[in-house]
């Protein structure tokens, strides 16, 4: 690989490190206060947010934001389920 190929992946994978921490540290905070109602709320939002990001950084991210709002962690998993079931598409009529 030339240096300036291994230039770019290195700063792509500086950006992607920046940016797991910045949502790690800003989405639980903003989600908890946006689910004060509980945490089945803003699918669409949260399906969106969610949709390029890995299981695993999905599952972080719930568990600290429920440490956040002082929820349990047994929601989690339910929760993860409920953001990722597909919508049934509506027939354009």
């Amino acid at each position: 690989m030339d240096e300036f190929n291994k230039h770019i992946l290195e700063r792509l994978t500086e950006v992607e490190e920046g940016l797991r921490d910045l949502r790690e540290v800003t989405w639980p905070v903003c989600q908890g206060l946006l689910d004060r109602n509980g945490p089945f709320n803003n699918r669409r939002e949260k399906y969106s947010f969610f949709r390029f990001i890995e299981r695993s950084e999905i599952l972080r991210l719930l568990r600290l934001k429920a440490l956040f709002t002082g929820k349990s962690p047994d929601l989690v998993a339910e929760e993860l389920r409920w953001v990722l079931v597909e919508e049934p598409k509506v027939p354009v009529l």
